[in-house]
This record gives structure tokens, C-alpha cells and sequence, in this order.
């Protein structure tokens, strides 16, 4: 019998996205600004996988964030592994659409999500249906907005399922990322959805904590490169946190 793994949809929370799903800007579109994020996925403390996240500001006013995750897990009798690739359009603080393709220890998913003047049309694994809202996914890159007053939905991101969770800003805290110490904000995530988030004073995410079938995870933030469109590049990439 396998042994159950924690569930990646909630790991696969920040990453970059290779051909294809890091795709160019649809015609008429620039990209002004990228900044690529790396972290390390843990598992009880023990390294399990790689998540990274390339965010694209476009001229347009939209934000791609093109994402991959690929997680293994060595047992006595198995080896599970999983991979995640996405993408998700965004405008300011509200969510456009979203295209996410998962292979789960051998299950395939695939999840669109298309915003429209009654909500959201979503399409999960052949099956359509419509959504009032989706505020976010659980590819938690940036901070929740709080200037609402009722509970979040979050969309699963590899299998379209929606979750209600009550988000509260607790304490800030400072976090060691490589040499440096971040002042960051701290959110707790409480109902379907419980996790616990910090961001930087960017609006990046730079550390998660959960608890997924079971096994305490933990994202940490890595690396952060900025990067420019090569027709405006006047100076190499920056590097931070290493």
C-alpha cells in the first residue's frame, strides 16, 4: 500500500514556468519589468522539490505570473513525484484567468478558469461550471487583499476545487533570508484553506508553513533575480539573498 504524500496542489505554491507555459506576451503586448523567485520545498524539515515564479509586468497593465513546481519523495517501497505548471493573468488585485496542467504520483489534472461579467467560468478535468468569485489561487505569490470584509475564496490550483478560508494579518516578523533580516508581514489562513504566509515588504512571498495530509511543509524564498526586457536592458540582471 503506498504511503499517503503530501498534497501539491497547496506545495506548488510559487514557480517559474519553461517553454510553452512561460509563453511571449500575445501580439500588442510588452513586457516592461520580470523578476524571477526561487525557493526550496521541505518536507519534515527534509529537502523534497524546487518551486519558482517568473511575474511579468506587461504595458498593458496585467501581471502574467508563469509558475512550475516538481516535488519527489523517496519511501521504502516508491518514489512519488510531482510536477505542476501554470500560469495566471491578473490586474491589480483581481484575478483574470488562470491555466494550470498537474501530474499527481501518475493523475493528470487540467484547470482553466476564465473570468466573465457573471464571475468566473471554470473548466476542471472535462467538466465546466460557474463561479461568483475566486480571489486568488492556492499559488499563493502575492499578499491576500484585506480591504474586504467577507471570507476569501481560493480556487485549488491543479484541481479547481473552491475553498472558503478566513484570513487574519497577525504580528510582523523579521525572517533571516540568506544574509540579510526582512521585516515581514505574517497572515494566517484558517477554514478549508490553513496555512500560515509571510510577504516582504514587496508583496513577495518569502515563506510558507502547512500541514499537508499529515506531513509539516515549508516553502522558503531562495533567490530573487530582476530582470529586464533585453530592448531595454542597460545593466546586467541583479541577484539578491545569495
Amino acid at each position: 500500500m503506498k504511503a499517503r504524500s503530501p498534497r501539491a496542489s497547496t506545495i506548488a505554491v510559487c514557480c517559474l514556468t519553461l517553454a510553452g507555459w512561460g509563453a511571449s506576451p500575445a501580439r500588442g503586448q510588452t513586457v516592461v519589468t520580470e523578476e524571477l523567485r526561487e525557493f526550496d520545498i521541505l518536507v519534515k524539515d527534509k529537502p523534497a522539490g524546487k518551486n519558482t515564479i517568473r511575474i511579468s509586468d506587461l504595458d498593458d497593465g496585467t501581471t502574467r505570473v508563469a509558475t512550475e513546481v516538481d516535488v519527489k519523495l523517496n519511501y521504502l517501497v516508491y518514489v512519488y513525484r510531482y510536477e505542476f505548471r501554470g500560469r495566471e493573468t491578473w490586474r491589480g488585485e483581481r484575478l483574470l484567468s488562470t491555466e494550470n496542467h498537474a501530474t499527481d504520483d501518475g493523475k493528470t489534472f487540467e484547470v482553466r478558469a476564465q473570468s466573465d461579467a457573471g464571475g468566473f467560468r471554470v473548466q476542471a478535468n472535462g467538466r465546466s461550471r460557474a463561479e461568483p468569485i475566486i480571489d486568488m489561487t492556492t499559488n499563493y505569490w502575492r499578499a491576500p487583499d484585506l480591504k474586504q470584509d467577507r471570507g476569501f475564496a481560493f480556487m485549488n490550483a491543479d484541481r479547481g476545487t473552491i475553498h472558503r478560508a478566513k484570513v487574519e494579518r497577525l504580528a510582523p516578523e523579521s525572517l533571516a533570508l540568506g544574509p540579510r533580516s526582512v521585516a515581514c508581514s505574517h497572515y494566517r489562513f484558517s477554514g478549508d484553506v490553513q496555512a500560515e504566509l509571510w510577504f516582504d515588504g514587496q508583496n513577495r512571498i518569502v515563506r510558507q508553513k502547512s500541514i499537508e495530509d499529515g506531513y509539516p511543509t515549508e516553502l522558503r524564498l531562495t533567490r530573487v533575480t530582476r530582470e529586464t526586457p533585453v530592448t531595454a536592458q542597460r545593466s546586467p540582471p541583479r541577484s539578491s539573498l545569495r
